[in-house]
């Protein structure tokens, strides 16, 4: 599409003397000098439309690649079908639920970008009807409830993509109406939250990404109409972004977990695809390093099972993720490229067979973001097979290979507890191994509960037990709560071609009850048994501990040795071994914490291992053995050899930079 010279708007970043420069507070990355030079001589804009995320050169490229690439074509069936179901569902309505209209607002843009997707696509008029039909109900809303901002963003976003992927076949009537809403609903309404002292704007998670995103498509898709306010907006925007970006650093990692990686991450590339296709530059907000490798870091929280590493407050399940696919395309690595096709293809084939149905708000940009194709070759030696992940969420993962559904994986979870949407859940961990999860976490929730967002000490967050350390797989002594602004460290990762271990420093935890605790987990490839290890010391001798982890898996401790316990799932099984001081023993326990409105976590038990230590110092130590039915349960343990002695001859040399 031809690059337009756009007088009106240059004349008012002139008049206006021009960006002032942008000085990196904590938590900010700054943005260099020579960016802001482009700023201040910002020259064009794309004038014609679309223009946002997806141009009319992309459009031809879309429609070539249908005719070449089977999978593209699978795609385009999978939404053109999506498209025909939503056409006779009702418009959204101005309804809140509790404080929020986000559900109708992702309902609007599950619909307005599906159809108008499709209507591009096709030529047939009955997608873009629907599409309007859409636009014009919630452009006649009162508001789009700027209390909850989300709920505007995606509003905004929603309009915005249809008013310039529809632009040519718009009424001029229609064009003045959603002119006006994102103007009146949007635009004015974020004015107001970047004028204030405090507010999304100046905090580094998923809220920041998503109403900057949805923002900047709202002021990119009538800049050329409502330059002065477009102009302030975008300039807020850009200052604003680099807070949340912040928090990928330095390795590409995220502290909100899986599920709002992929929420706030979408937003964020939505932010950045689209100042890169409307104005030719991005503001050198996609040259963040951290960001641009944040990619593998979501490859690596997903486990051979299937199942995320899903710490904080999401679930272990992300089906699909366009923005992935578009970080595979714009980043790498290989491991990511691969991984987003295959993500792509067997989700398409799960849809054709009804094993899955919702594609998410977001599918049709796949459209957009198709994940190209990449080498075969992926192994070891060109993605590293364990990786720590530094930051406000300190993450090491260890698996024993890329592709073999039935190999080891193992997550250990360290970081800070007071980080948006975190959970007292330092030292927790996840193990798959046979194809299977056998170590949980319960992930959050109901967000409605009472003080769910009172995350202070002793707040009302914390009497939520799939929130606290007590709904954790992890260490807790005397039946005490961590700390709300504990912080622990991820302090080695070790590798070699047998197998892998990490040690956690995690006394941050209980600074008024242990003195010091470490946790090590070691994983031996071939067998994918793991030991975890923890070296305590107590304030005083006497400290009561559970060791515990949730699992799906049926329990039985034996009644002979109830240092012994066998787990069954899905017809695999695994056998628990504790080598903890004498007295420490067993017990299979129900999941319901039996307390009123919180979820009873149905189908999860607990195995907690109990034992009070009776001098200050003390060593736990559990072994998992899988039984791959070919016989032989020998006992893989380093018995006698403390935490900071690990990799001293017995599991090869240490890899600082496990990080693509």
């Amino acid at each position: 599409m031809k690059k337009l010279r756009f007088l009106g708007f240059v004349a008012v970043v002139f008049c206006m003397g021009g960006f002032p420069p942008i000085i990196a507070e904590e938590g900010q990355i700054p943005i260099s000098s020579s960016s802001m030079d482009v700023l201040n001589n910002w020259r064009t804009l794309e004038l014609g439309h679309p223009r946002l995320l997806w141009t009319k050169d992309d459009q031809a490229q879309a429609i070539k690649r249908y005719k070449t690439d089977e999978v593209w074509k699978m795609l385009q069936a999978s939404i053109v079908r999506e498209a025909d179901l939503q056409i006779k569902t009702p418009v959204a309505q101005h309804k809140l639920v509790g404080i929020r209209l986000l559900g109708e607002s992702r309902d609007a843009l599950r619909r307005i970008m599906l159809e108008s997707y499709v209507w591009r696509m096709t030529g047939e008029a009955r997608y873009r009807e629907r599409a309007l039909a859409e636009m014009r109900a919630v452009c006649a809303f009162p508001d789009w409830n700027p209390k909850h901002f989300l709920d505007t963003a995606e509003m905004a976003f929603a309009v915005a993509i249809g008013y310039d992927w529809l632009y040519e076949s718009l009424s001029e009537e229609d064009k003045g109406l959603f002119r006006e809403a994102l103007v009146k609903h949007a635009l004015i309404p974020g004015m107001k939250v970047y004028e204030s002292k405090a507010g999304w704007h100046t905090r580094n998670n998923n809220w920041n990404q998503v109403c900057n995103g949805g923002l900047l498509a709202a002021a990119l898709a009538i800049a050329e109409d409502e330059s002065t306010l477009a102009r302030k907006v975008i300039k807020h925007a850009v200052e604003s972004l680099p807070r949340a970006m912040s928090q990928y650093g330095p390795d590409g990692g995220y502290q909100e977990g899986p599920a709002y990686w992929e929420y706030g991450t979408t937003y964020n590339v939505v932010a950045i695809a689209t100042l890169k296709k409307a104005i030719d530059t991005d503001f050198e907000l996609s040259g963040d390093r951290a960001f641009q490798r944040t990619a593998f870091c979501f490859r690596q929280l997903r486990g051979n099972s299937g199942l995320y590493f899903n710490y904080a407050d999401g679930g272990t399940r992300v089906e699909v993720s366009p923005a992935y696919s578009w970080l595979g395309n714009e980043y790498g690595p290989e491991i990511v490229r691969q991984d987003a096709r295959a993500m792509l293809t067997e989700f398409l084939k799960k849809r054709e067979n009804n094993a899955v149905t919702d594609g998410g708000r977001f599918f049709p940009l796949y459209g957009v973001w198709f994940p190209g194709k990449a080498s075969d070759r992926v192994d070891g030696r060109t993605a590293p097979l364990s990786a720590h992940f530094r930051g406000n969420a300190d993450i090491a993962v260890m698996r024993s290979h890329w592709t073999d559904p039935n190999s080891a994986y193992v997550g250990l979870k360290a970081g800070k507890n007071d980080v948006p949407h975190s959970h007292l859940d330092l030292g927790s961990f996840v193990y798959d191994i046979l194809g299977v999860r056998w170590v949980e976490d319960l992930g959050g929730d109901y967000y409605d509960l009472p003080g769910y967002w009172d995350s202070q000490q002793g707040g009302g967050r914390w009497k939520i037990f799939r929130l606290n350390n007590l709904g954790h797989g992890t260490l807790i002594p005397e039946g005490l709560l961590q700390n709300a602004k504990g912080e622990a460290k991820i302090v080695k990762l070790v590798s070699s071609n047998e197998g892998a271990f990490t040690i956690a420093d995690l006394g941050g935890a209980y600074p008024d009850q242990l003195t010091s605790w470490s946790r090590g987990l070691s994983l031996d490839y071939e067998s994918g048994k793991l030991v975890v290890q923890d070296d305590v010391e107590s304030k005083e001798a006497g400290t009561r501990f559970e060791w515990k982890i949730f699992t799906r898996a049926k329990v039985t401790v034996s009644p002979e040795n109830p240092c012994v316990a066998t787990l069954v799932y899905q017809g695999r099984k695994m056998h628990v071994f504790s080598m903890a001081p004498e007295g420490f023993v067993f017990e299979n326990a129900e999941a319901d914490p039996g307390l009123e409105r919180q979820s009873v976590n149905k189908g999860f038990r607990q195995l907690i291992l109990k034992g009070v230590f009776l001098e200050k110092k003390g060593t736990i130590q559990v072994l998992f053995v899988p039984d791959s039915g070919k016989g032989g349960l020998e006992m893989f343990s380093m018995p006698g050899m403390p935490l900071d002695t690990w990799g001293q001859g017995n599991v090869g040399a240490e890899n600082d930079d496990m990080c693509i």
